[in-house]
Formats: C-alpha cells, structure tokens, sequence
C-alpha cells in the first residue's frame, strides 16, 4: 500500500517521529470536535495545550516528508518521482473529498458544524484535515526540482528563500486547494537538504545529547509561547512580522522537540515498536481520522457521556485504530483504492505508483 510519508528503511527513530506527530493530528481533531460540542472550553488548559502542540504538529510531518525527496529522486529521476507521487495525493484528495463530504453530508443533523450540497460541491476549498493532500502534492514539485539538498550557493539561497517566504506567509494565505499550509514548505526544504542519511546520523548521537537539545527546545518554547502565536495553518490577514516570525521560531522549536523525543523514544522497547507501527500507518489514520474521531464523540454525546477524559481517550484511541483496521478490511474486500491508487490508474501511468516502501 502506498504512503504519504514514505516507510523508512526501518529507521526507527523516523518512523516513531511519525508516529508521534499522526497521534497529535488526531488529538488535535478530537480537541476540536469537543470544543465545538461546548464539551470542553476553548479557555481550559487542554485546549491551550492543544493550540501549542498545533504550532508544529504539521510541520513536523512535513519535515519528515522532506528527509525522503533526495533518496526517490536519485532513484527514480525527477520525472519519475512525481509520477509515483502526485497520482496518489491527487487520488486520495479526489476519494475522500466525496467520501468524508458524503458522510458529513448524511450526519449533517448531528454534527456540530452541519454541511449542504453547496457546500460539497466546492472542491476548491479542501475540508478539515484533506488540505494537506495538495499542499504535499504542492510542495514536492517545487522541492524535488529545486533540489536543495545540492551543496550550491543556489541551494542555500534556496533555502534562504524558503524561510524568507515562510515568515512572510506565515498564518494569513487563504483556504484553497494546493494554497493553505504553503507557509509549511520551508520544513520540507529543510528535511530535503538534510536528506535521511545525515538524520540517521545525527540520531545516533548519544542520548544525552538529544534530551539537551530537547530540552533546550522545551524552554525556548514554552518562552514564546506565552506570546501570541498563530499557527502556519491558519487564514487571518491581520497577523504583524512579529507574530508571524515567533510564531515561526516556536514552529521550529516544536520540530526539534518533537525529534528529541522520538529519538530518545526510538531506544526504549517496547514502546518503540509501538509508536514506529503507528508511524508505519500515517497515511491510513490521516485520511480517515476525522470521521472515526467525529463519530465517537456523537455516539458518546447520544448515550450521555459528557466527561472530557473518556472522550479523548476513546477518540485518540479509536481515531488511530480504526482507519488502520479499516485500511486491511479494503485490502480484503477490493476497496484499497480507499487508501492507495486502483489498478486501472496504475495501469495508465507511464510508471507504476505501487511500489511499496517509498
């Protein structure tokens, strides 16, 4: 089955960061949904934690998509890599816009922001989570031809360019397909010229080493973020350089953080192992989260569950279980073109977008 963000050569320090990073997308959602539901207050300490957590969930991801371009590209060719990857984003767009749309569309009664047919019919402006879907596809044109993990003068100005461009972008672009999360591709530029050779490296440095860094991050962090932040996601014109470069800074000290723990997570069996297997699967939970996370919370609001714990619990939890049992229960009935470009497009492309492990 095809991944977004591609299955390492068992690096187990990536793929727990992966995991890490799709357990907080998830959370991140089940926040929501409850803040939406007035089950929890935008004010309490859960959803300032999660507004925290939101400031490089996100760009985490992004930048271990990144650590993966150089290796496809010298495999494949530019050519060829984007036709193994931009298939199955546009794909897996397509499919779960009109799935999610129409589940959204049938509940509409009970959810807590209710949907119309007008509403579905604007593809253009990409529901919850699947604006990541064309950003990546976004992205990857531009960080595979540019190529900034060359050692140029054009490959630094490159990424110069992209935190220039990052900063100045930083929480205002508006909701559009391919558009929204843009501010996000200096971390793609970033993974890309560091490559995944040079961070298996440097995640074999001493443990200590990494919870200093961690650690250091951890202050600096939480420093900023008794400011004002926005995260890179967000649509609001208003939003001053100030604003826009901590909230950047804090982005980035967020991505070092979040690494530090996942190396430091990495040695540590069997919860490694654990995390490294939801890694594995990001792709799986991230389409399909937000329907699983979205339905728990109805069902437990119908039977009279309004305590926050159970709720997060039971949505966290589902929310990553769920989408990966479903993806094998497609495997098995011939629906994995939920999850992974069918066999007729494969068959039309002039390279095959199944390989397993990219």
């Amino acid at each position: 089955m095809n991944n977004i963000l591609p299955v390492a050569d068992r690096s187990i320090a990536v793929d727990v960061a992966r995991g890490l990073a799709i357990v907080g997308v998830v959370f991140n959602h089940a926040v929501i949904g409850l803040e939406s539901a007035a089950i929890v207050s935008a004010q309490s300490t859960l959803a300032n934690f999660n507004d925290d957590l939101y400031l490089f969930r996100m760009a985490a991801l992004v930048f271990l998509l990144g650590l993966f371009i150089p290796r496809s590209v010298a495999k494949r060719g530019i050519r060829g890599y984007l036709w193994h990857r931009l298939p199955l984003l546009i794909w897996l767009y397509v499919v779960w816009y009109f799935v999610q749309g129409s589940i959204e569309l049938a509940t509409t009664g009970v959810k807590n922001n209710p949907v119309s047919l007008t509403d579905l019919a604007m593809f253009w402006i990409p529901p919850a989570q699947l604006w990541f879907l064309p950003f990546l596809a976004v992205i990857t044109v531009i960080v595979a031809v540019a190529q900034p993990w060359r050692r140029t003068t054009a490959g630094a100005l490159l990424i110069c360019a992209a935190i220039a461009i990052s900063i100045l972008t930083w929480g205002w672009l508006p909701n559009y397909i391919g558009i929204r999360g843009f501010p996000l591709i200096v971390f793609a530029t970033i993974g890309a010229a560091i490559g995944l050779g040079l961070f298996r490296r440097a995640a074999g440095l001493s443990v200590v080493a990494w919870v200093a860094f961690g650690l250091t991050s951890l202050v600096a962090f939480t420093f900023l973020a008794r400011s004002e932040l926005r995260p890179a996601t967000g649509s609001r014109p208003g939003i001053d350089l100030s604003e826009q470069t901590l909230s950047f800074a804090a982005a980035v000290l967020g991505v070092v953080l979040l690494l530090s723990l996942a190396v430091t997570v990495a040695r540590v069996r069997p919860i490694n192992r654990c995390i490294a297997y939801l890694g594995r699967h990001t792709l799986e939970i991230f389409v399909a989260h937000i329907v699983v996370t979205a339905g728990v919370r109805i069902l437990m609001v119908r039977v009279g569950v309004v305590d926050v714990l159970p709720h997060v619990i039971a949505g966290v939890g589902l929310g990553v279980a769920l989408p990966i049992l479903l993806a094998r229960l497609a495997g098995k009935v011939h629906a994995h073109w939920l999850f992974g470009t069918p066999e007729w497009l494969d068959r039309n492309l002039p390279l095959r977008t199944t390989a397993r492990g990219e």
